[in-house]
Parts: C-alpha cells; structure tokens; sequence
C-alpha cells in the first residue's frame, strides 16, 4: 500500500471523527430544537468539544440563520447557502472545506428534524484543515520512517543472506583456489552454497582431479620411458660386452690351449725335478681356470636362443644338487631342498636353467663355507614361479646390491671371481621373461629371488619325477 494511499485514509478517518460527533448529537438537538429549549442546545453544542479534536460547533435554523454557537472563533450568522440547499433537497449529512473566521477548516453539517420528519435546523461541526494536515504529516513521517526501518531491515536480511548464502561459499572457493595455486594440489573444495555455487565447487574438484590423474599418467609415462632408456642403456652395454666377450674368448682360446698341451707334454717326461713337476702341473690348472673363464665369456657373449619348455622343478633342482655334491663337500656347507608337494613346472630352457641355477647355488656355497644354502620353489597367484636361493653368509652391502648383475662385477678376492656369473644369470632370467631381485635371507645372508613363468606339465614328465 502506497504512502499517498494511507493519507487519504487517515484523512477520512479524521473526517468521520466529526460525522460520529454530530451523528451522537443529531437526535438530543433536534428534539431540543422542536422544544425551543435553548439552554439544552447550549449545553449540547459544549459537550461537542467532550469528544476532542473539534474546533468549534454550530447550530442554524431552517433558513440558515444561527442560533447557537461553541468554540474558539464566531462564524457568519448564516450557513452554508450551498450546504443549506443541499441538506434541504437532499435530506443528507456531508462535508466540505471552506474558511471560518479567517481560518480553513472542514465542517461537516447534519441535518436536524422534528417529529414530523421536517428539516427545522442544521448542524455544523468543524476542525482545522491544518489539523488535519498535521496529522496526514505525522502519518507521513511516520510511514517514512516505518518505511526507513523495514527498508534497512530488508537490506540486513539480505545482506546477510548473501553472506551466508553466496559471499561465504565464494569466499572459500576463492580460498582453496589460492590454496591450490600456492603447491597443494591435493587440496579439495567443500560444495556448499546455492546449487549453481555448488556446482562450481564440484566442477571445481573435478577440474582437480582430472589434474591429478594426468599429473599421474606423465608422472607413470616419464619412470616408464626412464625404465626404457635404462633398460635400452642396459642392453646396448650388455650387447657391446658380450661381443668384447666373445671376441676376446676366440682370441684367448688358442694360446690357452697351446700353453695346456705343451705343460701336459712335458708333464709326461720322467728326467723332471719335483719342482719342475709342481710348476708345471701349477701352469695347468691355471690354464684350465682361464680356459673355464674363456667359456664363461663366450656363454655370456653368444646369448643361445634355446627351447624352453615345461621344466619339472624338483627335477632340475636334484640335478644342480648332485652337480655341486664335490663344492659342497669341500666347503662344509649343508644344501637344503625345499620343493612343493605337487609337481610344478616352469616354462624355461632346461640347459639354461640348469646354468642359472648351478651359478646361483655355486656362489652361495661359496658365501657361506661352513654354513647354509637354501633352494626353494613356490607357486605364485599370478600364474608365476618363484625361486629363492639363500645363504647364512655374510650377506650383499646395500650400496653394492644394485651393481651385483653387472658383468666383471664381484666381491671375491682377486683371482677368485671373473663377475660374469650373475650377469649370465641375468640374461637367462631375462630370456624367460622373468624378474631376479636380491635381499635378505632368514638364514642371515643373500637371498636370490627368481620369477619365472609357470607351465603345465605332461603325464610322462610326472611319471618320470619319482
């Protein structure tokens, strides 16, 4: 409702103010009029001012002249000739505004009647028009100020409605993109706010984690190239070896056969000294080491294609064992199967892998004189094989651990070791498809771990196995 609205309204409530005064004295007045009683029409007009908010009261006769009168100004002895016509036509009460005494008022006339329904008076009853309009200003200025106050009062509420609704959750999306512009990329959003807040905020983290999946796959991308270049890094070294390898091999084998045959024929001579005789026979053995050395490297450089095929653990196992019954003899080391209950195969070149395994065991027999080697087989979930070969020896430093398959790398004394023997083990490992790591072994020392596919195997082969 407008303010222009609630001044009208105010201004005939005013209005009516006056009507119910002169409707209260209407009837009284008339009939004291009918009966002459001028003291009672006195009396009568005075208590109009009972009532408040009256400036003053008259009373006219039928043809308008005054009669009696109460207030602060004296009006013209004649009515209204405008009202007096209408209330003598009409018969009707009503108001208008005009000026009495110097004064604008509005003045509301009754009609006054005797018995007989005859109009023989008229009342008129008056207020200041600036009364009036003092009201209609306070009216105003109170609406202004109602207005004023539900005005500022709608914009707290909306006010803090946008606070909490829209400027809190933009402030903390606006936060955690701060945060995450600042390194923590793993930092989220909480989704709150209005729904298309909420969906910022969610896109906003979804935004965040397809970041971070693509962060992964080049992070995965970058360590598998890394792996390739190292693994391409490892096979050009070990290409170019194994051709020195062989090369130096071819180049070695006569001589050393040579220096062999010749110690051998003078061996058979019987003019010889005991001390010639132990020279010679020192020169032979150490021909033949060099000569084992000379296979060892045309093994490693000639990378043999092979056929593998299923290969009966325990079988292969037994083999190595009866092969190393003299070195195990002779360093007092205890060699221990542990093979599975049900015979398990693995898809390998039976050649190779008996090489793989014979240096494997060799060189933990040769880590633990005195003490413990340990062969054992397990089948895996993911359709593999493992070995494990360990040893109560003295066990791999971890600073040497990574450099242990590298060819000519060895921790023997000189003249002990050629460091070619887990290099070769490596590439037959690799020539499978399998995976060889080193650790620690329970028994105190080096334990090998070897994966190797699994096979199925044959009925004649388990037949065989007993």
């Amino acid at each position: 409702m407008s303010l222009g609205v609630l001044e009208e309204i105010n201004e005939k409530r005013l209005q009516e103010e006056l009507e119910l005064i002169g409707r209260t004295l209407e009837k009284p007045m008339g009939r004291a009029l009918e009966q002459d009683r001028h003291g009672t029409l006195e009396n009568a007009l005075a208590s109009a001012f009972n009532f408040g908010r009256v400036y003053g009261a008259y009373l006219y006769n039928a043809d308008g002249e005054l009669l009696a009168s109460a207030g602060a100004t004296q009006p013209d002895s004649q009515a209204s000739p405008a009202m007096l016509e209408k209330a003598n036509r009409e018969g009707e009460a009503g108001g208008e505004y005009g000026y009495l005494g110097g004064r604008e008022v509005y003045s509301f006339f009754i009609p006054l009647t005797n018995s007989t329904q005859q109009m023989n008076g008229l009342l008129q009853i008056t207020r200041r028009k600036s009364e009036i309009e003092a009201y209609t200003q306070d009216l105003r200025l109170y609406g202004a100020a109602g207005l004023g106050a539900l005005t500022l009062v709608l914009i707290t509420i909306t006010f803090l409605g946008y606070q909490r609704a829209i400027a809190a959750p933009l402030s903390r999306l606006t936060a955690s993109m701060r945060q995450v512009a600042g390194g923590d990329l793993d930092h989220r959003t909480q989704p709150t706010g209005p729904r298309e807040v909420e969906q910022l905020a969610r896109t906003f983290n979804a935004m965040l984690e397809r970041m971070q999946q693509d962060r992964e796959e080049i992070q995965e991308r970058r360590r598998s190239q890394e792996r390739l270049q190292q693994e391409l890094h490892q096979a050009e070294k070990m290409a170019s070896i194994g051709r020195l390898s062989a090369g130096v091999a071819h180049e070695l084998g006569t001589p050393l056969s040579v220096v062999d045959g010749s110690a051998q024929r003078l061996l058979r001579r019987s003019e010889l000294s005991a001390e010639t005789h132990g020279e010679l026979w020192r020169i032979r053995e150490q021909a033949q080491r060099m000569t084992q050395i000379v296979e060892q490297l045309l093994a490693f450089g000639s990378h043999p294609e092979g056929s593998p095929r299923p290969v009966l653990v325990g079988r292969l196992s037994r083999a190595v064992a009866r092969n190393a019954r003299e070195a195990l003899e002779t360093a007092g080391t205890e060699l221990q199967l542990e093979l599975p209950e049900a015979n398990l195969y693995v898809h390998l070149d039976p050649f190779r892998g008996e090489q793989m395994l014979s240096h494997l065991v060799n060189n933990a027999i040769q880590a633990a004189p005195g003490g413990t080697v340990r062969i054992a087989w397990e089948a895996l979930a993911n359709g593999r094989v493992r070995l494990t070969v360990a040893d109560s020896g003295a066990g791999v430093p971890a600073d040497l651990a990574p450099h242990v398959f590298e060819p000519f790398f060895t921790t023997k004394p000189p003249g002990q070791g050629s460091g070619l023997g887990l290099a070769m083990v490596h590439g037959v490992v690799e020539e499978h498809a399998g995976r060889i790591e080193i650790g620690t072994s329970e028994l105190g020392g080096a334990a090998f771990h070897v994966e190797l596919p699994r096979a199925e195997g044959t009925g004649a082969e388990e037949g065989s196995t007993a």
